[in-house]
Order: structure tokens, then C-alpha cells, then sequence
């Protein structure tokens, strides 16, 4: 036990010197570059080794089960996929700079110390990397035992095939990945920088997914601590998942919209192959989710009024139908070649996340109603305004400039005078009735993300109230959880500040370029303020209802996990901005404000719960999941529409 503790502690030192070096590496620059041959990766990704450490000494045993528990192990291997990608990954790039070093020596872009400072950098992260991955390898060796149960359920058939497809299509979009990177390698160093560039982390998640795909071929028993770890691997990995699907499908349609000259970078067969394995693996994600949920604890029993289950499902059918819609209006546009898909950016997951909701409002509208379908409904609200804001922005931005029609022309057709009226006539109608359809699901996602909001909040958790030892310390967690959201709202109104600063004094660049990086950057700062807005106003009602806690719980895993996907390509470095660079900034402390308030919610539901299990010599068929409420499942909760 103390010699876990130790290794953890070693753990995190590794992790505070890794970030030690990333921030050098980007005081001058060094991290990446455009003008290398190849690409250099940035690893700030590498930041999970500190909070592997420090969630692994968070944990009071690794003897017996709790969340704490469930918790390290969980970012243990996250960790571990992440690091052993990353050695990979920096392998590479000293045997590239090593190559290079001569030609990079007389760049005239470049200092010799930054180029001193590639090499420099690629080998202390590729070392520091190799140390976490064996610390994590000893951690999770010493503990393996009490989470791996060796039983095996008859009735999860469903679960080994859905394992032996995510392995599947895994291994399949590494391979296209790797198959882009060989064709994309005679065009030249931007569009292949342009690739790289948004799809630098891609491996990691799939190196993930292949860990989730083996979890789910082992079987186990329902209410396992292996199941609820696979339950959370795999909620958490469809938010990425569903970035770099629309990546590789923006970077598709934007080949088709820009004419045959990317033919020959790469191959149709290529594109459509990747494109099928995204959207075959993020089904299988949220199918997989779907059932852990429905195994994970008792339903929770809402009794709705028999007009709100319909208000619910008919609210399903229509962000159904609005997804369905934006799916066939991108096709129809990309088919018209409408050229304003091409300003627009890698971050559109809308008609992915309305399809999510979709599934969550119709398992809302049953009789009996999953703990868990409340909370990832409400947080898949959010993320859907969220994402929303810089396509109506940029819908706002493009038809008041005319969409710069001469420019585009000028790009692509040469100044042809027929493209002008081609541009603003089809291209322009396809636009308004799509953003029309964008405007829509914001106002629908706002109004029901306020009446999910209410319904939780109608009826607390029974005997919440009550004054007693564990309140008072809930009440204190909770008070640092509110802490934490203010401070978090501070730093985005900050950045939204010199975002729209920055915005104002330079709007006389290239349309492209303020398009996406002011517009999109104050679209992104929307995220640094809806989240922790929510956070404050939920704050103290967490100890009262679990939902708000689970739900609060959800946003910031996710939230976590998308900061992790993005640092590593999202403007760090050469050429930034300072309103990027506050941005940046504030996303890394971000970090550890939202691993914080997991640890902090994971408290509360300890607190409620009493979810510290006995010594593994017990079943562990028999443990009881941390996040249900089955003290809960008695209480009926009578809603009906007048109530909301």
C-alpha cells in the first residue's frame, strides 16, 4: 500500500516535470513548428500523468473498493494509453530533427536555440513519458486484482461482440490514418501540417478504444467495478470520438467543395473507408453507453404525468427530424458545392450531439426512467447550445460581407464571373435554411435544458436537509465547487474580453483567417462561460440532489477530456495571438479546476451513498455501484407538466 503511494507520489513529480518542460518548449517556440519538414507534436497532452499521480494518491486503499478507487484507475489508464502513444509519437520526431538538424540549423525562420530546443524537448518528453508509463504499469499491477473479476456473465453476448467491432473499426482507422499520412506525404508541408495538425491525438483515443473493446469482451458481471469502469471509458470517449469524425468528414467534404485538385492527395476509397469506420465506432459507443446505463443500478422511479412523457417524446421526434434535416442539408450543400462550407471550421458536432439527445429524450419519455438518462440528457443540452454558437455566428458574420464572393472566386474558380452568381444564389438559400435549422435547435436546446433543469429541481433527495456531520462536510465541498465555477467564469470573461478586443482592432484581415480565429475563438470562450455558469447555480443543491451531481459530474469529465483532445493542436505557440495565449492559459488551469470538482462531486456522492466496500475478499458480483441511488429507488417522484 505505502509503496503505491510512493510510486504515486513519483508519479505526479514526473507529471509536474513534464509540464515544466512543455511550458519551456513554449516560451521559445519549440514545441512545433511550420517550417520543419515534418510535423513536431506538441504533448500537452502529457498533463494526464500529473493527475494519474494525483489521483492515485487521492485513493485511501487499494484494497478495498470505492470511487476513489474507480476513480485512479480510470485516469491510470487513460494515462497509460496516452503516454505509450506519446513516446511513439516522440520517437519519431528526434529521429526526424536528428535527420534534419543541418537544414534546420539554416532555416532563417528559425534560432538556433529554437531548434536546440525541438530536440531538447522531444527527448525529455519521450523519456519523462517512458518513466510515467512504468509507473503506471507498477500501479496498476499492484491493484489489478481488485477490479479484474475473473467471473464471467452467460448474457453478455451482446457486450463480447460489441467489444470484438470496436476493436475492429479501432485497428481499421488507425491503419487509414496512417494510410492519409503516406498519401498526404508528396503535397507538401502546409496540407500535410493541416492534417497532422488537427488529428496529432487521434491515436490516443483509438489505443483507448481498443482498451474498451477488450474490457467489454471480458464478460464481467453487472455492477462490477470492471463494468462501471468500462461504463465510464466509453461515455467519456464519445465526445472525442464525435470531434474527429467531423474532422475527417469536414476534411472530405472540403476536397469535394474545392474540385478535383485534391484527388490525388487522397484516394476516394480512403475517405469513404474512414468516414464509414468513424460513424460505425461512434454507434457502437453510444449503443454500448446506452446498455451499461440500463445495467448499471436500479431505474429511478419519475413518475411523469402521461402529457409531459409525450411532451418529452414528441420533443424527440423533432431533434430527430433537425438532425436528420442537417445531415441532408450538409450532403445537399456539399453536392452544390457551396463554397461557404469552406469557412467554416473543425468544431460543428452539432447534428451528432441532436442525435444524442435524441436518444436521451426518448428514454426519458418511459414509464421508468434511468438514473443516469436525466443527467446525460441535461449535459448533452448543453453541449448542444454550446456548439450552436459559432455557426450562427459565422452565418451572421458571412452574409453580411456578401460572403466575400470575390475572394472565394478568385481562390477557386480564377475570377470567374459565372461563380459570383453561383456562389450567393444556391449557396446562400442552402445557408439560410440550414442555419434556420441551427437556430432551432439553440432556442430548443435552451428551453429544454431549463425544463430538465426544473424537473430535477423540484424534489430533493429525502432527509437532505437534515443538520448532521456529513451535510457539514458536503456543504463545504459544495462551497469549493462554487469557488471553483466563479473562478472559471472570471477567466472566460476575461478571455471573451480580449477576444472580442482583438476582434474589433484587427477585422481588416483575410475573412478566413478572422473567421476561424476571432469568430471562432469568441465562440469557443461561449464554453468557458456556459459551464461554469451552470456550476454556480447548481453548486448548492449538490448534497440535496444527486442528479445535479451526477449531471455536474458528467459536463466535467467531458469538459476534461475535451481540453485534453484540443491543447495539442489549437493555436499553441508560433504565431499566436495574446488573446490565444490567455486562452490557452486559462484551459490549463481549467484542467485541474475540473479535476477538482470530480474529485470534490465523487465526495458528495461518497457522502450520500456510504460507498466504501469491504475487503476484496468479497464477491465482487456484489458491488454496488457508486453513482446509483438505490436508497432512491423507493422514492417516487411524481412530475407532472403544470409542475415544470
Amino acid at each position: 500500500m505505502d509503496k503505491v503511494h510512493q510510486i504515486s507520489r513519483v508519479l505526479t513529480i514526473v507529471g509536474v516535470v513534464s509540464i515544466l518542460n512543455a511550458f519551456l518548449a513554449d516560451c521559445i517556440q519549440a514545441e512545433k513548428s511550420y517550417h520543419t519538414e515534418h510535423f513536431i507534436n506538441t504533448h500537452w497532452i502529457t498533463i494526464i500523468s500529473l493527475f494519474a499521480g494525483i489521483a492515485s494518491s487521492l485513493c485511501p486503499s487499494f484494497t478495498h473498493l470505492s470511487t476513489s478507487f474507480i476513480f485512479a484507475i480510470i485516469v491510470d489508464i487513460f494515462a497509460l494509453a496516452i503516454c505509450s502513444a506519446t513516446v511513439i509519437a516522440d520517437f519519431f520526431n528526434v529521429i526526424t530533427i536528428c535527420k534534419d538538424f543541418s537544414t534546420l540549423a539554416k532555416n532563417v525562420f528559425l534560432t538556433r536555440i529554437q531548434v536546440y530546443g525541438l530536440l531538447s524537448y522531444s527527448t525529455v518528453d519521450m523519456v519523462l513519458s517512458a518513466v510515467s508509463v512504468a509507473l503506471v504499469l507498477l500501479i496498476l499491477s499492484s491493484c489489478h486484482r481488485s477490479f479484474l473479476d475473473i467471473q464471467m456473465e452467460r448474457h453478455s453476448i451482446p457486450l463480447s461482440v460489441i467489444g470484438c467491432a470496436l476493436i475492429t473499426t479501432s485497428v481499421l482507422k488507425f491503419f487509414s490514418w496512417i494510410a492519409e499520412l503516406y498519401f498526404l506525404r508528396s503535397i507538401g508541408n502546409v496540407i500535410r501540417y493541416t492534417f497532422v495538425h488537427y488529428t496529432t491525438d487521434e491515436p490516443l483515443w483509438i489505443v483507448l478504444n481498443v482498451a474498451l473493446g477488450i474490457l467489454c469482451m471480458l464478460r464481467i458481471p453487472t455492477n462490477s467495478p470492471t463494468r462501471i469502469i468500462t461504463f465510464c471509458l466509453s461515455s467519456i470517449s464519445i465526445y472525442p470520438t464525435i470531434t474527429y469524425l467531423w474532422i475527417d468528414y469536414r476534411w472530405f467534404s472540403n476536397a469535394v467543395i474545392s474540385g478535383t485538385t485534391f484527388a490525388k492527395w487522397t484516394p476516394d476509397w480512403l475517405s469513404v473507408v474512414s468516414l464509414g469506420a468513424d460513424i460505425i465506432h461512434i454507434l457502437l459507443l453510444i449503443i454500448l453507453t446506452l446498455i451499461l446505463i440500463n445495467s448499471c443500478g436500479q431505474p429511478l422511479r419519475m413518475n411523469f404525468s402521461s402529457q409531459f412523457r409525450t411532451f418529452l417524446f414528441i420533443s424527440g421526434v423533432m431533434a430527430g427530424a433537425i438532425s436528420m434535416g442537417l445531415f441532408t442539408f450538409d450532403i445537399i450543400s456539399t453536392h452544390l458545392e457551396a463554397f461557404y462550407k469552406v469557412f467554416h471550421g473543425n468544431e460543428q458536432k452539432t447534428p451528432f450531439l441532436t442525435a444524442l439527445a435524441t436518444a436521451f429524450l426518448f428514454f426519458a419519455s418511459a414509464r421508468e426512467v434511468n438514473f443516469f438518462v436525466i443527467p446525460a440528457l441535461l449535459t448533452t443540452l448543453l453541449f448542444c447550445i454550446q456548439s450552436t454558437t459559432f455557426l450562427l455566428i459565422s452565418y451572421l458574420y458571412l452574409s453580411w460581407n456578401g460572403y466575400y464572393a470575390d475572394e472565394v472566386c478568385e481562390i477557386f474558380y480564377h475570377g470567374s464571373a459565372w461563380c459570383t452568381n453561383y456562389l450567393t444564389i444556391p449557396g446562400a438559400i442552402s445557408h439560410f435554411i440550414e442555419t434556420l435549422l441551427y437556430f432551432c435547435v439553440f432556442i430548443a436546446s435552451c428551453a429544454l435544458a431549463y425544463i430538465i433543469w426544473r424537473v430535477v429541481q423540484i424534489n430533493p433527495r429525502r432527509g437532505a436537509y437534515n443538520i448532521d456531520g456529513k451535510s457539514m462536510a458536503a456543504i463545504k465541498l459544495e462551497k469549493s465547487i462554487e469557488k471553483i465555477g466563479l473562478a472559471l467564469l472570471i477567466a472566460g470573461a476575461g478571455v471573451l474580453i480580449a477576444t472580442m478586443h482583438e476582434f474589433i482592432w484587427n477585422s481588416w484581415r483575410h475573412p478566413l483567417i478572422v473567421l476561424l480565429t476571432s469568430l471562432y475563438h469568441v465562440s469557443l470562450t461561449v464554453t468557458l462561460l456556459i459551464f461554469p455558469l451552470y456550476q454556480i447555480v447548481v453548486s448548492r443543491d449538490l448534497y440535496a440532489n444527486l442528479l445535479h451531481c451526477t449531471c455536474l459530474l458528467m459536463i466535467n469529465a467531458v469538459r476534461f477530456a475535451d481540453i485534453l483532445t484540443q491543447l495539442d493542436y489549437r493555436n499553441i505557440g508560433e504565431a499566436t495571438s495574446w488573446s490565444w495565449r490567455i486562452h490557452n492559459t486559462a484551459e490549463v488551469f481549467a484542467l485541474g479546476a475540473h479535476f477538482a470538482t470530480i474529485v470534490w462531486c465523487l465526495k458528495i456522492l461518497d457522502i450520500v451513498n456510504n460507498t466504501t466496500i469491504s475487503h476484496i475478499s468479497q464477491p465482487f458480483v456484489q458491488f454496488r455501484n457508486p453513482l446509483s441511488i438505490d436508497q432512491m429507488t423507493v422514492q417516487h417522484y411524481t412530475y407532472s407538466f403544470q409542475d415544470v
